[in-house]
């Protein structure tokens, strides 16, 4: 699917406001499309779930996309892994998701882009810093170059979990997260 489609379903995410996961990854709708789909999203005030994973997101888009999260206060699930995300472009949505406390971003995917490492290390530490969080009960997983915070015991939502796998990307993530919540971890 093209960007046509890319522009269609930003016009249903204007106009439909109980829509709260869009999962468009797998198609071209390179920037031209994908900056249409983050555009809608200023008029969303449901969407809860973007996955752009390997639609061409670029530059311009990327950008947009970093304004956005700064000022939403409902998207918690963001995968925009495999596009053309570079380094200075990360660097942009670090910083939006650094400014915006109001409703963090609880899973980030965006491995297979043109990052640097210590970039990538750097925005999973934003992301897991919002987690460790106190007023965040939610458990945190990090999972080769993904982060996200899952519900994995139910019957006890207090506990938390952290599941590290060996990647190099995450012992810089792994020394930060131990020394801010001060425990060991296997």
């Amino acid at each position: 699917l093209g960007v046509p489609t890319a522009r269609e379903l930003a016009s249903v995410l204007r106009l439909n406001h109980k829509l709260q996961h869009l999962h468009a990854s797998w198609n071209s709708f390179r920037g031209t499309g994908t900056l249409a789909i983050v555009d809608a999203m200023v008029e969303n005030d449901m969407l809860r779930t973007l996955d752009l994973e390997m639609t061409g997101l670029g530059a311009g888009a990327t950008s947009r996309l970093a304004t956005v999260l700064a000022e939403t206060t409902v998207l918690a699930v963001l995968k925009v892994s495999k596009n053309r995300i570079s380094t200075s472009d990360a660097v942009k949505l670090g910083e939006a998701l650094k400014r915006n406390a109001v409703a963090p971003l609880l899973q980030l995917e965006i491995e297979d882009n043109l990052i640097e490492e210590a970039v990538k290390a750097e925005l999973l530490s934003v992301v897991a810093g919002h987690a460790l969080n106190p007023l965040n009960k939610s458990p945190l997983r990090l999972i080769n170059r993904k982060l996200s915070i899952t519900d994995l015991d139910a019957e006890d939502p207090d506990r938390e979990w952290i599941e590290l796998h060996s990647d190099p990307l995450l012992a810089e993530i792994d020394g930060k997260l131990k020394r801010k919540s001060g425990e060991e971890w296997q």
